[in-house]
């Protein structure tokens, strides 16, 4: 599925966020899906908020937008992070502007309420791109950032999940016929954003895979895999499966072919995405150029996904519609 937009006008900002891949329709509620759709206007206001005032503020945008998103258990990133295998939570997240091209990213975090905020701080207070485990937490509560307890991030849904995924895994074990369906995330959320000076900015943020090996690290914290972001060409933030979009340098990908293949946004991103599904897998991603043209191509049942211009109202979609 393609979505595209074009840009009205000249310096004027830009901002497009996603909540990740979506299951099966008829597997989301009439109320879930009514929140999901409140978070994502709440996200795409917070982050236009800071760019009506602000005309260099991309990374300020994408940073309030996540953070959003963070603090809803219905996306796989903060508070709604899936478990690991062994129970545990572990996050990774990534920020990069198109500028000067720094970037911050953290992985296998467990008690920064808000990881996109300190991968954020990894650019800009360290010497540092990429910082994992306990000393990224350490990090992040010695320079100020919120912490709270791993038990903070679980919700009853995502424990269902695991519990129903061990089951299945037991009897898989002895024999027995598996019975039930679980669900499988792979989503993360993220955010472009061109502001009025013509300053481009990418973040995401992401809880990982469900039942993931711990330890294992995803695209979302790589730099140029789920996050990328670039003046002279576009900001990338993806969602999928993360093992393909490192093999494929997705995010920069969208980047090279605008300035080595001489593509326009939506081809370019088009192709990386359906670079993913040639691998086996699906995923999505949102991108905009330096013009302010967005692409938001996936390759999925669906896309948690929202754009708003400067001088327009909020829009999301979660299908194709």
């Amino acid at each position: 599925m393609t979505v595209s937009s074009t840009n009205s006008g000249a310096n004027k900002f830009v901002l497009a966020i996603h909540g990740g891949l979506a299951g099966p329709r008829a597997s989301l509620s009439a109320d879930c899906e009514r929140e999901v759709r409140a978070a994502l206007r709440k996200s795409l206001q917070s982050g236009a908020a800071v760019l009506r005032v602000n005309s260099t503020g991309s990374v300020e945008a994408v940073l309030a937008a996540v953070k959003v998103m963070e603090d809803c258990p219905h996306f796989n990133a903060g508070k709604g992070s899936v478990y690991t295998r062994a129970g545990t939570i572990e996050m990774d997240a990534a920020v990069m502007e198109g500028a000067e091209r720094r970037a911050g990213a953290v992985a296998h975090v467990k008690r920064i309420r808000n990881p996109v905020l300190a991968a954020h701080t990894v650019m800009t207070q360290s010497s540092a791109v990429f910082l994992v485990g306990d000393e990224a937490d350490q990090f992040a509560e010695q320079r100020g950032l919120e912490m709270v307890d791993p038990s903070y991030f679980a919700t009853e849904r995502r424990w269902n999940d695991l519990q129903a995924w061990k089951s299945r895994q037991a009897s898989q074990v002895s024999g027995q016929a598996a019975t039930g369906s679980v669900e499988i995330s792979r989503g993360t959320v993220g955010a472009v954003a061109l502001d009025r000076a013509g300053n481009l900015a990418a973040a995401t943020s992401t809880g990982g895979l469900s039942f993931k090996i711990p330890g294992r690290v995803g695209d979302s914290g790589v730099i140029g895999a789920g996050t990328c972001a670039e003046n002279r060409t576009c900001a990338v933030s993806a969602t999928g499966d993360g093992e393909l979009f490192i093999r494929s340098s997705a995010a920069y990908s969208v980047s090279a072919r605008l300035m080595y293949c001489g593509k326009s946004l939506g081809e370019a991103a088009q192709e990386a995405v359906d670079d993913i599904g040639t691998l086996g897998g699906v995923g999505g991603l949102i991108a905009i150029d330096r013009c302010g043209n967005v692409a938001m191509p996936y390759h999925a049942l669906g896309m948690f996904r929202g754009t708003i211009y400067e001088c327009g109202d909020p829009s999301v979609a979660l299908y194709e519609t």
